[in-house]
């Protein structure tokens, strides 16, 4: 690892390294074997637990304008809360722009522990001038699969 990070000819981080070279080793052990990073662990997690710490938006890179923006807050989270709407675009993330920022790292900067604020800078459609938010992250449940239950007589049960 010491060769690689000295003699390669651009910045490579230990942590890299040591799960590739993992990844690698437990590879050969059979088949079924894998190694999960620290963070690939905690995404397994929350899919299992249903909840995550965050704000409560579904966002993407639009592709018109390169930026992160705001497709849905979800309703009664502190994002919709706090006001941000659909088509708002997200400038600025903890003092951190989302100019050419990867949808993962945008995430990774909003999703955090409860009670722990984080700091947006968001244009509203049609606004002249962006407007800064600081929101409290809280647990934001994973909706289930949703569904009808149907009597024998075709009914059936409404949410």
């Amino acid at each position: 690892m010491q060769t690689v990070q000295k003699n390669y000819y651009e910045e490579v981080k230990p942590r890299a390294l040591f799960e590739g070279a993992m990844n690698g080793m437990v590879q050969q052990l059979d088949p079924y074997s894998n190694f999960i990073s620290p963070e690939e662990f905690r995404q397994f997690e929350e899919s299992l637990e249903q909840e995550f710490g965050g704000i409560g938006i579904v966002v993407e890179v639009s592709p018109k304008s390169n930026r992160l923006t705001v497709m849905s807050p979800l309703v009664g989270t502190p994002a919709h809360k706090a006001g941000l709407r659909s088509g708002d675009v997200i400038l600025k993330i903890n003092e951190t722009t989302t100019e050419e920022m990867q949808l993962k790292a945008s995430v990774t900067l909003m999703r955090g522990n409860p009670g722990t604020p984080v700091h947006l800078v968001i244009q509203h459609a049609g606004a002249k001038e962006p407007v800064e938010y600081k929101i409290k992250r809280a647990i934001i449940p994973i909706d289930q699969v949703l569904g009808h239950r149907r009597h024998a007589d075709s009914t059936c049960d409404q949410p």
